[in-house]
């Protein structure tokens, strides 16, 4: 659509007083040499700035009625949350945490790591928190039982890292 004649891009149609575009153009001009222009952006005396302060003041924000909070409660927690992905998440090393806030090992926000759950599934109890799951693929997520492998505390661990170095 063709701009209407003496209008300025930036005023969406609306046509200015030859005055107030050289004051436009001067401000312009001042600002690209680096010049601070008071024409750019407003600056309010001090006596506006009180008249603006006590208008605004004692004007709350309508609070939201208790029904409106329950349902916005519902819409951020679990399912209702556009970012759910059912309870599973990656961390930025690779491994998967699952939604499990019922674990005594769970982390303060519930998760805890998916091949510990699959171990514990196996061996029939929980794993204490000085026993080791190793990846024996290291990819870490992988978490199918043929390539997990169990260890007592990081030491035995290590050493067979070490064993794995020498061959």
């Amino acid at each position: 659509m063709p701009m209407p004649k003496g209008s300025i891009p930036w005023n969406k149609g609306k046509k200015w007083s030859e005055e107030v575009k050289q004051k436009m153009r001067k401000a312009k001009q001042g600002r690209c040499n680096g010049i601070n222009n008071s024409f750019y952006g407003k600056h309010h005396t001090n006596e506006t700035k009180k008249k603006i302060s006590l208008a605004h003041k004692g004007k709350k924000r309508k609070p939201f009625t208790e029904e409106t909070r329950q349902k916005m409660g519902k819409w951020q927690k679990g399912s209702g949350n556009n970012q759910w992905k059912g309870g599973k998440k990656k961390d930025s090393q690779g491994y998967i945490h699952l939604l499990k806030p019922e674990h005594p090992f769970s982390d303060i926000k519930g998760y805890i790591l998916e091949h510990r759950i699959i171990m514990e599934q196996k061996i029939g109890r929980y794993l204490n928190s000085k026993e080791v799951i190793h990846h024996i693929n290291g990819i870490k997520n992988d978490n199918r039982i043929e390539n997990l492998r169990l260890f007592r505390n990081d030491i035995e661990h290590r050493k067979y890292h070490r064993h794995l170095k020498k061959l």
